[in-house]
C-alpha cells in the first residue's frame, strides 16, 4: 500500500442549479471514503482541498467528474500526514468571498496564462504584476518583481482595484495568487467595470511550482497553503513554515527564538496585540491538550500518519 495522503486542489466556476442537493452527495462520498478537507459550493461553482489515501482520491475524482464538471483542471501533492483535522462542506453565495454575491460564470474574465509563458509575463517591464493573495502570505514568498495590495483578507482587493486602480485600466495587469481562483474572481470584476488588458497565471502559484523546474522559476521563497502543511517549497513538499496557534499566522524558525514566542500562544506576530486574558485562554487550552494525551485521548487537532489514519482511531 501506498504510504502517503494524495491532496486535490481544484476549482470550477460553473452554475450549479442546486447546491445543497450537492453539497450532501459529496458530503455522503467524502464520508465514506475517509476524506477529509474544505469543499465549498455556490451558485457560481465549486471549490475545494480535500486528501485521502491515493485509492479513496481516485474514486473522488470519478465522482466528481460524474457531476457536470466540464473543465476538471485539478493540482495534486503528497503528504506524510493527513494535512487536515476534519471534513466541512460548506455552501455560500460564492465560493471565493469578495463581492457578497455570486457572479455571472458566462461574463468576460482575464487571459488565462500556461506556467510555461509565465516567465515573460514576471520580466515585462510594461506589465503590472500583482500578487492577489494577503500580505502575510506575500511574507513566505513571492515572484519577481510584483505588488502586493497589503490586504489582510480577500475581501479588501475590491477596494484596492476601486480605489487604487481606477485610473490604470487600459494597463496590462497580470495577477496569480496560490491556485488560480482568487484571480479569476478578482479578473470577472474588473473585466466588468472596465479594465481592458488582463491576464492571469492559469493555476497559480502551484501549477506553476509544478510545472516549471527550479532552475527555470522566478518564483522566491516558500507559499503559504490552507492546511496543515503551512507552506510547500518548489518541490511541493511540506515548507519550513509552522502556524502560530494564537494569531493563525505563519511564523518561521527564526520567530520561533523570540523571547515573544511562546507555542501555540503568542509569536512575535500577536505578543503586543493579544491581550493577558488571550494568552492565559491559550495557555489552558494546551493544558487541557496535554491532558488529553496523557488519557491517551486523542484530541480534535491531530494529523495521523497513513498507519494510524487506516487503523480507524482518528
Amino acid at each position: 500500500m501506498e504510504k502517503y495522503f494524495k491532496i486535490l486542489a481544484f476549482y470550477e466556476f460553473i452554475y450549479i442549479a442546486n447546491q445543497h442537493k450537492l453539497a450532501d452527495e459529496i458530503k455522503y462520498f467524502c464520508e465514506n471514503n475517509n476524506i477529509r478537507g474544505v469543499i465549498i459550493i455556490a451558485p457560481e461553482g465549486i471549490n475545494l482541498t480535500v486528501a485521502g489515501l491515493p485509492l479513496s482520491i481516485s474514486s473522488f475524482e470519478n465522482f466528481i467528474k460524474s457531476r457536470n464538471i466540464k473543465n476538471y483542471h485539478p493540482k495534486y501533492a503528497t503528504s506524510d500526514i493527513m494535512p487536515f483535522y476534519r471534513l466541512k462542506v460548506k455552501t455560500k453565495n460564492e465560493i471565493i468571498t469578495m463581492l457578497d454575491r455570486s457572479i455571472d460564470v458566462d461574463s468576460e474574465r482575464g487571459v488565462l496564462v500556461d506556467p510555461t509563458d509565465w516567465n515573460q509575463i514576471v520580466i515585462d517591464p510594461e506589465v503590472l504584476l500583482l500578487d492577489v493573495r494577503n500580505q502575510f502570505e506575500v511574507r513566505l514568498g513571492s515572484f519577481n518583481n510584483s505588488v502586493s495590495p497589503k490586504t489582510s483578507s480577500f475581501t479588501e482587493f475590491k477596494d484596492y482595484v476601486d480605489n487604487v486602480l481606477e485610473h490604470q485600466k487600459t494597463k496590462k495587469i497580470a495577477m496569480y495568487c496560490t491556485g488560480g481562483i482568487r484571480c479569476e474572481k478578482a479578473s470577472y470584476y474588473m473585466k466588468k467595470i472596465g479594465f481592458t488588458d488582463i491576464y492571469q497565471l492559469n493555476g497559480g502559484i502551484l501549477n506553476y511550482l509544478q510545472k516549471i523546474p527550479q532552475d527555470d522559476s522566478l518564483w522566491n521563497g516558500e507559499c503559504f497553503v490552507f492546511d496543515n502543511r503551512v507552506s510547500v517549497n518548489h518541490d511541493l513538499k511540506k515548507g519550513t513554515y509552522m502556524l502560530c496557534r494564537g494569531c493563525n499566522n505563519p511564523i518561521s524558525i527564526i520567530d520561533t527564538k523570540s523571547p515573544k514566542y511562546e507555542k501555540d500562544v503568542s509569536c512575535p506576530v500577536c505578543y503586543s496585540l493579544a491581550s493577558d486574558e488571550k494568552k492565559n485562554r491559550s495557555r489552558e487550552r494546551v493544558k487541557q491538550i496535554n491532558l488529553s494525551v496523557s488519557r491517551n485521548e486523542i484530541p480534535s487537532h491531530t494529523t495521523p500518519t497513513v498507519d494510524e489514519y487506516i487503523s480507524g482511531d482518528y
